[in-house]
């Protein structure tokens, strides 16, 4: 909505104006949504996309940085300078929010989650770019070979760590949120018992339903909700998403953390031999990822043998200890996520319409 400056003279001989109404059952005057402009006392009055309310008790109210107060003894309202701090202050944009049940699920998903994403993504580039690992050679005491290998050295940053949890945070939060949302349409009230519900099967996603914690959403939205399949695939049962499930684990509300570590994948073919001795190696470049030790073992060697190389790792960040999503990027990963919360939100926001028609008719 374009910033409009607004003078405002509401007087009591103006109630019989139909765009100026008394409040039924409170105080106050109101601007009709309809209403394009309206004159009071030769100023112009602009309509609103929302109801613009002024409360009789109300000394002074704030539009689009306008401080406009009560002058007593007249009973109007006149604009004065934006020095003046007021008691109340009025943003037309705030109370279009608050018309919009779903706007603080999708607040988090396009303030928080896709601007943490960004921030996530630009530090974990920095910091691949930078050399990893440091080259060394260690005795295998089983064995006694020369194992030549290259070792993680650096941590991952804290803040790297940090926008991965704001990531996964603002999902989770903007899942539950779009379903308090809707229970509270529905049901004409807050939603204080209601989840976005994860099972582990559909028969367990039956008794999530039953439990007291969700029992403020309405039997109606259920089958919705029982549809997305919030559970992973099984051999016992048909259907699940495993992308769903397993962003779960992640999110699970008891973890006081997000999990991270480096990977390394596709390593045949990014190296290169600048002396090797060949009559005294063990094993040939057959490099791999030691996950646990964070390092990658390049050759072995007998213990007087030498092996110096190039190595150019494709190292990755992934999420640790998520089944299948600890093989793939943290940023290609929540990507996806991001995709499917999205569609989730629109669809329990046009599912709530649908059930509210169909209530109607």
């Amino acid at each position: 909505m374009p910033f409009q400056i607004i003078f405002i003279i509401l007087r009591l001989r103006h109630r019989s104006d139909p765009m100026v109404q008394k409040r039924t059952g409170g105080a106050g005057f109101y601007i009709s949504k309809d209403s394009s402009n309206l004159t009071f006392d030769n100023t112009m009055v602009s309509g609103f996309d929302v109801p613009v309310q002024i409360e009789d008790g109300a000394e002074n109210i704030t539009f689009n940085n306008l401080n406009i107060s009560r002058s007593s003894p007249r009973k109007s309202f006149q604009a004065l300078s934006t020095g003046y701090s007021g008691k109340e202050q009025f943003d037309p944009r705030r109370e279009a929010r608050k018309e919009d049940p779903f706007y603080g699920a999708r607040l988090v998903v396009n303030e928080g989650a896709y601007k943490n994403l960004a921030e996530f993504d630009k530090l974990s580039e920095s910091f691949l770019a930078d050399n990893l690992c440091t080259p060394i050679a260690e005795i295998d005491p089983e064995t006694g070979h020369l194992v030549h290998k290259l070792k993680v050295t650096k941590e991952l940053p804290d803040r790297l760590c940090y926008a991965a949890y704001a990531v996964v945070n603002d999902l989770r939060n903007a899942l539950d949120f779009a379903v308090c949302a809707s229970c509270e349409v529905l049901n004409g009230r807050p939603a204080k018992k209601a989840y976005f519900p994860f099972a582990e099967g559909p028969k367990d996603l039956e008794g999530v339903f039953r439990r007291d914690t969700y029992s403020d959403i309405p039997v109606d939205l259920r089958p919705f909700l029982a549809s997305l399949q919030t559970y992973p695939t099984g051999d016992t049962h048909e259907g699940g998403d495993d992308l769903l499930r397993a962003f779960a684990k992640i999110a699970n509300p008891n973890k006081h953390q997000v999990p991270l570590r480096l990977g390394a994948r596709n390593l045949d073919g990014v190296y290169t031999i600048t002396n090797m001795n060949a009559i005294k190696a063990i094993d040939g470049f057959d490099p791999y990822w030691d996950r646990s030790k964070n390092e990658i073992v390049v050759a072995k060697t007998s213990p007087d043998g030498s092996c110096d190389y190039k190595f150019g790792a494709p190292f990755y960040i992934s999420f640790a200890d998520t089944g299948f999503l600890s093989e793939y990027p943290v940023s290609a990963t929540l990507n996806e996520i991001m995709t499917k919360v999205d569609s989730i939100v629109l669809g329990l926001e046009a599912e709530t319409a649908r059930i509210l028609q169909k209530r109607n008719t």
